[in-house]
């Protein structure tokens, strides 16, 4: 059967999109080599035949909104950028989200 997220729903995690923001921020991640890539995140980024994790990994990282692309270079959104990645903050906004009714409660 055809899985949706190709085995990569590790890295929507909380702390792994942390981790991600933060190398979003450090790399140009377009032309980030998958070692690079690994030793800094933690996360295995396969297949290993590709050395360059942005052709397997780009909808990811554009669909959690950390980058966008700009010719041949990757640049980091304002939400990689945000102090969200603060777990305190992040606690606090979703609290807020609650009370106002947008998880539908």
């Amino acid at each position: 059967m055809w899985r949706w997220d190709r085995g990569r729903l590790d890295y929507f995690q909380f702390d792994n999109l942390k981790v991600l923001a933060r190398l979003a921020l450090q790399h140009d991640l377009k032309s980030l080599d998958r070692r690079i890539a690994q030793s800094e995140t933690g996360l295995p980024f396969l297949p290993k035949k590709y050395s360059l994790p942005w052709r397997n990994y780009s909808r990811i990282l554009k669909c959690a909104l950390l980058v966008y692309e700009e010719g041949e270079r990757s640049v980091p959104t304002a939400v990689a950028n945000l102090p969200l990645w603060s777990s305190s903050v992040l606690r606090c906004l979703v609290k807020k989200a609650w009370q106002v009714g947008l998880f539908g409660h």
